[in-house]
């Protein structure tokens, strides 16, 4: 299957719910995944677009794996009337694996470059987070991640996943310092928050 970016409008007037397209695509009616596409690519594309701008390229190939993602895990998707989070999550997943193999091949500067910053990097915003989490029942920290703005949440889940600081800076747009600076804010927060919150979640 075969999905192209959107260049103009194609309005979706079938009337039916999201969970009710993916029930009839499911159960073999393929114009029901079309309907569910034109109701949903304008938006995906913007989203993209703004996420990883000023890089074209890349958001056209982030649009169709996305799309061909979604059509492998639509059979396990939970109809809970969110399925435009669920597909920008698949999206912002996908663009993230993306840009990461892309850091891989090419050397790419920081869009501000601060000498000796990176060198101090896991000393000055890192000390104590793995550490933290690994003491923590999942989904009480899960729980604090949810209540960190989202620049801090992305670092702080970028940094589990093994993010180095440099490349949160370029997938974030930003300079190296402020990444650090939100980690420092998200760990001193989630201290707080786990703190606060000492009873376990069952």
């Amino acid at each position: 299957m075969k999905f192209w970016q959107p260049r103009k409008t194609c309005a979706d007037d079938s009337g039916n719910s999201d969970g009710e397209l993916i029930r009839d695509y499911l159960a073999g009616d393929l114009t029901a995944f079309e309907q569910l596409y034109r109701r949903y690519r304008l938006p995906l594309y913007g989203f993209l677009n703004r996420r990883f701008a000023g890089r074209e390229s890349m958001v056209d190939d982030i649009f169709q794996q996305s799309w061909i993602k979604v059509v492998a895990m639509l059979g396990h998707y939970r109809d809970d009337g969110k399925f435009s989070a669920w597909l920008m999550r698949i999206a912002r997943n996908q663009g993230i694996d993306m840009l990461r193999r892309s850091l891989r091949r090419e050397e790419i500067e920081l869009p501000v470059p601060e000498e000796g910053v990176e060198a101090m990097a896991p000393e000055c915003a890192d000390n104590g987070f793995r550490e933290l989490c690994a003491k923590e029942n999942e989904r009480r920290l899960q729980t604090a991640l949810s209540r960190l703005g989202d620049a801090q949440r992305e670092v702080a889940t970028l940094r589990l996943e093994g993010w180095s600081f440099r490349e949160i800076a370029i997938l974030q747009q930003c300079p190296l310092s402020t990444a650090l600076a939100r980690m420092e804010y998200a760990l001193k927060k989630l201290r707080t928050e786990l703190c606060h919150d000492q009873k376990p979640l069952s």
